[in-house]
């Protein structure tokens, strides 16, 4: 069980950000599809929640795969 960051509009979308970099506000995109070769999976909510804050996100959602 893996958790991805998902924006929370009645269309979701996905956070997709190079793991390789710093997580930050200027590294990630979002993407329409989930393509789960750029959407980073984080092991447990308090990995997600972590990169959520470091991208200075507002709102987010945690979606469980």
């Amino acid at each position: 069980m893996a958790y991805v960051l998902a924006t929370t509009e009645q269309v979701v979308r996905w956070y997709s950000f190079d793991m390789s970099e710093e997580v930050n506000e200027s590294n990630y995109k979002i993407i329409d599809q989930l393509d789960l070769r750029e959407v980073p999976m984080a092991g447990d909510k308090a990995t997600a929640k972590s990169w959520a804050k470091s991208m200075r996100l507002k709102t987010w959602r945690y979606v469980r795969i």
